[in-house]
């Protein structure tokens, strides 16, 4: 797997009513690939990540359809998103600036300008898409 890096920017990009942006970040296949031996479908933790963001974008920003089921669904993506930035452990240090908040100085971290060494999210796009391709194509011919 390749590395990359990312510097977080404070983005008007993927902001809460930007469907069509947040639709672009999942690939053809919805992100599910299947299995060389096994022949399964498996879903890349990235993209039922992206998903996970998603629906809680979505919750936020349509709160009046509050169902059993988008609730239930909202709670698993809390706890799966939880429990992958656990597993990340992302330790890259945030430098902090003071700001006045209710009267009082509190130092925060935005985040914004810091660098992240990452994996190449580009990457695993490539090999998803190809292995929605070829196995769409092999059953084509099945079929």
């Amino acid at each position: 797997m390749r590395s990359a890096a990312i510097v977080i920017v404070n983005s008007t990009r993927y902001g809460l009513y930007d469907d069509d942006e947040w639709a672009s970040l999942t690939p053809e296949g919805q992100g599910f690939v299947r299995h060389p031996v096994h022949e399964e479908y498996f879903s890349i933790s990235l993209y039922h990540q992206i998903h996970c963001l998603n629906a809680l974008r979505g919750l936020i920003k349509d709160r009046s359809e509050l169902s059993t089921l988008r609730v239930g669904h909202a709670n698993h993506c809390l706890n799966f998103l939880r429990q992958i930035l656990l597993c990340n452990a992302d330790t890259t240090l945030e430098p902090t600036t003071q700001v006045v908040i209710q009267e009082k100085h509190v130092k925060v971290a935005t985040g914004i300008g810091v660098t992240h060494q990452c994996r190449d999210w580009a990457q695993v796009r490539e090999f998803a898409e190809g292995n929605y391709r070829m196995y769409q194509s092999k059953e084509r011919k099945v079929g």
